[in-house]
């Protein structure tokens, strides 16, 4: 083989390569699956933390207030929390930690106050989801279950395709607490 050669099959693995990587980073999100992209995040008050640091303001999302019995809302991304006043994970004695997990937090309008709760935010797409395709986070056309458990020192998150504690979960998310509680959390998770 020539120079010529091995230059157009350089050329060629580097364009295939190019356009495999595109397909796979296209929308803004993480791809679940078969279905849309979507961003899940955690709650606590009206202030969603999401990996994903490109929720816009007016952006809907799906709530999952986490207690008793889940009630679900509909809430929308009102702007970035940056402190303490606006988001109760930002608070001086856990902010710090909070913040180390990579987090953007947002504030949301809602029309209920939300305690502890799971955010499912639309983060590609070319069409608005409904509610219910938000909460069926992996495309598969059931709705996810949604749970949430205490460690010694913060709350755990999860999201599962099927019943809540069977098998693996697909998403989870730790909100660092600052001070110590009773763990409830089974010991595997």
């Amino acid at each position: 083989m020539d120079g010529k050669d091995m230059r157009m099959q350089r050329w060629m693995l580097v364009t295939v390569s190019c356009a495999l990587l595109s397909a796979c980073v296209s929308g803004n999100g993480v791809s679940r699956g078969d279905g849309p992209d979507r961003a899940i995040g955690w709650l606590h008050g009206n202030c969603l933390a999401l990996e994903d640091a490109s929720a816009r303001v007016g952006q809907e999302v799906a709530v999952v207030m986490l207690g008793e019995e889940q009630q679900v809302m509909t809430a929308q991304v009102t702007g970035t929390a940056n402190d303490g006043g606006e988001c109760i994970a930002l608070t001086d004695d856990r902010r710090d930690t909070n913040l180390r997990n990579g987090l953007t937090f947002y504030k949301i309008g809602a029309d209920a106050q939300v305690e502890l709760g799971i955010g499912v935010v639309q983060a590609g797409g070319s069409r608005a989801l409904t509610v219910s395709e938000l909460l069926d986070t992996n495309g598969d056309g059931r709705r996810d279950s949604f749970s949430h458990c205490t460690t010694s020192e913060g709350v755990q998150f999860s999201v599962w395709t099927d019943e809540a504690r069977s098998g693996a979960p697909m998403w989870t998310g730790y909100y660092y607490l600052g001070y110590d509680i009773e763990a409830n959390c089974p010991e595997d998770r």
